[in-house]
């Protein structure tokens, strides 16, 4: 996911339901992958697209083997 600056937006583009960054640097660091898990199920993907509802990034790096969304009984 690119890292926009207002109002440099492409056609089409909203900010709805987005994070905001202060800086391109801010942006760019949250955009790196890591372990998201939704429930149960893990998948790699970057934080900036791990931030919807029931959605939890699990950190910078971190991969989903062992899977860090199925708690241990």
């Amino acid at each position: 996911m690119p890292c926009y600056q207002s109002p440099n937006f492409p056609t089409g583009f909203t900010t709805t339901g987005r994070t905001a960054y202060a800086t391109q640097e801010d942006c760019l660091n949250a955009c790196k992958d890591g372990a998201c898990c939704e429930g149960t199920t893990c998948s790699v993907k970057a934080q900036c697209q791990c931030q919807g509802s029931g959605q939890t990034f699990q950190g910078v790096g971190t991969t989903c083997d062992p899977n860090p969304c199925n708690p241990l009984p």
